[in-house]
């Protein structure tokens, strides 16, 4: 029976792994900024294919506010993720993350 050698990390690989990975990472344009208003895209929201297994508290606040017009704000995103948004009506800030793809921009007086 042989002893299996270990296996030593590379440095250089990983620097080299690390520069492509850099290289090939896609930056996500912004879409919206704080401020920004939008509607939601019931439509787009509803036509995804897990819509139905989403949790029950989700698609009726979809549902109840598809005529609502909210503000864009990134108070309570403490993820600080890109292309995902909270939503603001008045003071009142929502739980929920939205992809910018779930968004319509609302432009003037809508």
């Amino acid at each position: 029976m042989q002893k299996q050698k270990k296996k030593k990390k590379n440095k250089a690989n990983n620097a080299i792994f690390d520069e492509k990975l850099a290289k090939n990472t896609v930056k996500i344009p912004v879409l919206f900024v704080d401020g920004d208003r939008v509607k939601l895209d019931a439509e787009r929201i509803r036509g995804h294919p897990d819509f139905h297994s989403l949790v029950f508290e989700y698609k009726h606040w979809v549902l109840s506010n598809v005529d609502t017009v909210f503000e864009i704000t990134s108070e309570g995103n403490v993820f600080g993720l890109e292309d995902m948004y909270l939503l603001k009506q008045g003071e009142t800030i929502y739980k929920w993350l939205l992809h910018s793809e779930n968004l319509t921009k609302v432009i003037g007086d809508e």
